[in-house]
C-alpha cells in the first residue's frame, strides 16, 4: 500500500515538472500554424490579413523573424510608425535582418565632410566627417563627428527638448565609481526561475539616458535573449545612479551610455 501512494506521489510530481513543457509545446504548435498561414497570407499580399494572424500568434510564441515580417506588412500598409517599432523589438530579440530594414525605412542620414574650420571638404581630404540621423516618426536627431581615425569625438543625441551626449573633446568620466556601483547590482540580481529551468542564458544591452545627478531618465532594450532579463534591468536603473560625463572642468552633461549586464548559468 505504501509503495502505491509512493508511486503516485512520484507520478504526480514528474506530471507537474512536465505541465509547462506540455504547455509550452502546445503553444509553439499553435504559433507555428499561424505563422504560417500568416506567411500564406503574406505572400499573396494580404497585408492586412497576415498582420492580424501575425499578431495572433504572438500570443502563444514569438518567433524570431515575427516581429520582422509583421513590420513589412506595416510598411506595405503604410503604417510606417508601427512597423517601425517591430524592426526595433526584432533586433532586440536577435533579428539581424531588422536593424537593416530599420535604418532603411525609419531613418535618414546626411553625410557632409569638412575641414577643421568647418569649410566643404571631400571624402579623400577631410578633417571631419559629419553625420546626421534623423528619424522619420520621431523627433529625436543623432549627430556625430568622426575624425579620420574613425573615433567620434563627438556625439549627441537630441529629442527636440534634451540633449545627451555619448562623448565631446576632453570629457571625463568616473570609471571606478561606474564598476562599484554596477558591481552591487549584480550582487542584487535574481535568476528568473523559469530561465533557470530552461537553461537559458545571454546578455541583456541597455541604453540608459544619464542626468546630470546621475539619475537615470530614460532607458531603451537594444538586445535581451529574454524579456525577463531586460525587465530584471530595467527595474535595477530605476534605483540607482551612474556618474554621468563631466566637461574638463568638472562641469556635468547628460550624457547617454551603453550598459551590458551578462546572465550566465552557474
Amino acid at each position: 500500500m505504501r509503495q502505491k501512494v509512493l508511486y503516485g506521489l512520484v507520478f504526480m510530481l514528474l506530471s507537474l515538472l512536465c505541465l509547462p513543457v506540455v504547455l509550452f509545446s502546445q503553444n509553439v504548435k499553435q504559433a507555428e500554424k499561424l505563422f504560417n498561414l500568416a506567411v500564406e497570407s503574406h505572400k499573396k499580399m494580404e497585408y492586412s490579413k497576415a498582420d492580424s494572424l501575425y499578431t495572433e500568434s504572438m500570443k502563444y510564441v514569438t518567433f524570431i523573424n515575427t516581429f520582422r515580417n509583421r513590420g513589412l506588412c506595416r510598411v506595405a500598409m503604410g503604417r510606417g510608425s508601427e512597423a517601425c517599432e517591430d524592426f526595433i523589438s526584432g533586433n532586440v530579440a536577435g533579428d539581424t535582418m531588422c536593424k537593416a530594414l530599420y535604418v532603411e525605412n525609419c531613418q535618414t542620414r546626411d553625410t557632409f565632410y569638412v575641414t577643421q574650420n568647418y569649410k566643404q571638404a571631400t571624402p579623400a581630404d577631410y578633417y571631419y566627417k559629419i553625420v546626421f540621423w534623423k528619424y522619420k516618426y520621431e523627433s529625436r536627431q543623432r549627430y556625430f563627428r568622426y575624425l579620420k581615425s574613425g573615433k567620434a569625438d563627438l556625439s549627441y543625441e537630441n529629442d527636440g527638448k534634451d540633449t545627451a551626449y555619448y562623448s565631446f573633446p576632453g570629457a571625463t568620466y568616473d570609471t571606478a565609481l561606474y564598476f562599484s556601483t554596477m558591481l552591487a547590482c549584480f550582487k542584487n540580481i535574481k535568476y528568473p526561475q523559469s530561465a533557470k529551468e530552461a537553461g537559458i542564458q545571454g546578455k541583456v544591452i541597455l541604453k540608459v539616458f544619464v542626468n546630470e545627478d546621475g539619475t537615470i531618465y530614460n532607458r531603451e532594450v537594444i538586445r535581451t535573449p529574454l524579456k525577463e532579463f531586460a525587465d530584471i534591468v530595467i527595474k535595477l536603473t530605476e534605483i540607482i545612479t551612474l556618474p554621468p560625463l563631466k566637461t574638463s572642468d568638472g562641469k556635468s552633461k547628460k550624457s547617454i551610455f551603453y550598459m551590458p549586464v551578462n546572465f550566465t548559468l552557474r
